[in-house]
């Protein structure tokens, strides 16, 4: 995971704290519980994210003699495959 956890953790509490002051929001549980829910989202978001890389990178090492004799743009290739492997997990990058 590129971020650390720390980083996600100071990251929900901003996101918090801008929800508790925007006009309008009315917070429905402990803002702990919801600091700690913000954080869980953005982890597995960060994790599915980090999966859908591994897979593409699994996919590229799968068709290596392919690409090196087709001489095809690898940085190309690895984006379409992340591009395609998140559409058919539903997820947006």
């Amino acid at each position: 995971m590129r971020v650390r956890h720390e980083k996600v953790r100071d990251l929900a509490a901003q996101a918090t704290t801008l929800l508790r002051g925007e006009a309008g929001v009315r917070l429905q549980a402990k803002e702990d519980a919801i600091r700690v829910a913000v954080a869980n989202a953005m982890l597995d978001n960060l994790q599915e994210e980090d999966d859908i890389e591994q897979e593409a990178e699994r996919l590229l090492a799968a068709h290596q003699t392919e690409i090196a004799q087709g001489d095809l743009d690898i940085e190309e290739l690895r984006h379409r495959f992340k591009r395609e492997i998140a559409k058919r997990r539903g997820f947006r990058l």
